[in-house]
C-alpha cells in the first residue's frame, strides 16, 4: 500500500521546536516506510484568489485548514492509497508506538482539551482536531469537506479559523460517523507546563479524560510565550520516557 505523509510550513530548515517536530514527523514516515513530502507557502495556491480573500480577516490557519484537504486530494489523485497529513507543530515522542491506520475511509485525531476556569478549576473539553487527518483513496467525504469549506467561506463573514476547520468537522463528527486517531494528543499550556514541571494532577487529568496512550502530540506552545524558553525541556522529558511522563498516569489514582 503506497502512503504519503505531508506537511507545511514556512522553512524546512526551520531551528527552533518546530523544527524538531518536522523532523520528528520525517522520521516517523521513514521508520513507516511511508512517503513524504514537505510543502512551503506554494501550499496557499491550492485554494485559489477567491478563498485567500474570503479568510483574509482569520488567521493563516483557515488557509491551511482547506489547503491540506485540497493536497491530500490531489496525491491521492496521483495515485496513493492513502495520504496523511500532520501539522508542523505536532511532535511524535514514540515513533515506533506510533501506528495512523486508515483501515477504511478516513480520520481526524480526537481531542482532550484542558483549560482552566476563572476560578482555576481544570475542565477537560472533548472534540476532534484536523492537526492530523488521513484518507484513503475515492473517498466521497473529502469533496464533501473541502465544498463546504468553499461554501462557508463564501457565503459567511469568517472572523477566525475555526468557522473553516474544526467547528466543521465538530458539527458533522455524528452525521459521518468519521473514524478518529486515539494516539495523538492536544496538550493545552496547562499540560505542557505540567510536563516540565511534573504536576502529576494535572498529568492525571489529561491522561484519564483522553483515555489511551499517547505517542505523539501537538504542542500548543505558542498559546503561552512563557512555555517557548521550555519548549526544548520539555520535549526531552517526552521524547526521553517514550510518553511515558503522562502515560503513567492512564490508570493511576491518588498522589505520584
Amino acid at each position: 500500500m503506497a502512503v504519503i505523509v505531508l506537511q507545511s510550513h514556512r522553512s524546512r530548515q526551520e531551528q527552533t521546536w518546530i523544527g524538531r517536530c518536522i523532523r520528528s514527523v520525517e522520521r516517523w514516515a521513514a521508520i513507516r516506510g511511508h512517503d513524504y513530502e514537505f510543502v512551503g507557502d506554494e501550499l496557499f495556491d491550492l485554494c485559489g484568489p477567491d478563498y485567500l480573500a474570503q479568510v483574509r480577516h482569520a488567521d493563516v490557519r483557515a488557509i491551511t485548514n482547506l489547503a491540506r484537504l485540497e493536497l491530500i486530494r490531489r496525491k491521492l489523485a496521483e495515485g496513493y492509497d492513502r495520504a496523511i497529513w500532520i501539522d508542523a507543530d505536532v511532535f511524535i515522542f514514540a515513533p515506533h508506538q506510533l501506528k495512523l491506520e486508515i483501515a477504511m475511509r478516513y480520520a481526524f485525531a480526537r481531542e482532550t482539551w484542558i483549560w482552566a476556569r476563572d476560578d482555576g478549576a481544570l475542565i477537560p473539553v472533548a472534540g476532534v482536531n484536523n492537526c492530523v487527518c488521513g484518507f484513503a483513496r475515492g473517498e466521497p467525504d473529502l469533496d464533501l469537506l473541502i465544498h463546504l469549506t468553499r461554501h462557508v467561506a463564501a457565503h459567511r463573514q469568517i472572523r477566525d479559523n475555526y468557522q473553516v476547520g474544526g467547528d466543521i468537522l465538530k458539527g458533522l463528527r455524528v452525521v459521518l460517523d468519521f473514524a478518529m486517531f486515539d494516539n495523538i494528543g492536544m496538550f493545552s499550556p496547562k499540560v505542557l507546563g505540567a510536563i516540565a514541571d511534573s504536576q502529576a494532577d494535572i498529568l492525571r487529568l489529561q491522561a484519564q479524560s483522553f483515555g489511551s496512550e499517547f505517542y505523539a502530540a501537538n504542542l500548543c506552545i505558542t498559546h503561552d510565550g512563557n512555555l517557548l524558553p521550555r519548549a526544548e525541556a520539555l520535549m526531552d522529558r517526552l521524547e526521553s520516557s517514550g510518553g511515558a511522563v503522562i502515560n503513567q498516569y492512564l490508570r493511576t489514582s491518588g498522589s505520584a
